[in-house]
């Protein structure tokens, strides 16, 4: 199974106070438009999931 296929689930919170939550493809995703869209920055999954925590 991938890291992606896993079912385990993860979180960042941003400094600005957003959030999300789930699959690393999801988390990923969303880390990634939020970055650009709020904070004009350009993240690599590695730099996201650095800022990920797993949810138990």
């Amino acid at each position: 199974m991938s890291d992606n296929d896993s079912p385990r689930q993860w979180q960042v919170t941003c400094v600005c106070g957003w959030r999300t939550m789930g699959a690393k493809s999801e988390v990923v995703a969303n880390v990634t438009a939020h970055g650009k869209e709020a904070h004009q920055q350009n993240l690599t999954e590695d730099q996201v999931m650095s800022q990920a925590t797993p949810l138990d």
